[in-house]
């Protein structure tokens, strides 16, 4: 259970308060980029957002295996993917249809 709320965020980072926008109740949350294109690096900042959060953990994902995800899995599922990685799927008929791609660098 995690306790969100701006006094866990760095000092220099601007203020967000995403999680007023959820029910009280709510205390376990996730975050995901969704992208046609993934740049080197991006497993860092995942992390730093993360560690900004509280230790909220979420992912990154392109388009494409967002597709496949959707086809694959169920809604409580998805959220076991949320490791501050890239998350990738498969298409159809593969054995492993959730991967966590290897980490790029910049070229």
């Amino acid at each position: 259970m995690l306790n969100c709320g701006a006094t866990l965020r760095k000092p220099k980072l601007p203020p967000n308060e995403w999680w007023k926008n959820f029910n009280k109740k709510e205390k376990d949350f996730s975050f995901l980029f969704i992208t046609s294109f993934l740049k080197g690096g991006f497993k860092n900042n995942l992390e730093e957002i993360s560690k900004s959060n509280n230790g909220i953990k979420g992912g990154a994902i392109g388009v494409q295996s967002l597709l496949y995800l959707a086809d694959k899995i169920s809604y409580y599922d998805f959220f076991d993917y949320m490791n501050n990685d890239e998350i990738t799927v498969s298409p159809a008929g593969t054995e492993k249809v959730l991967l966590v791609a290897e980490d790029r660098t910049e070229e």
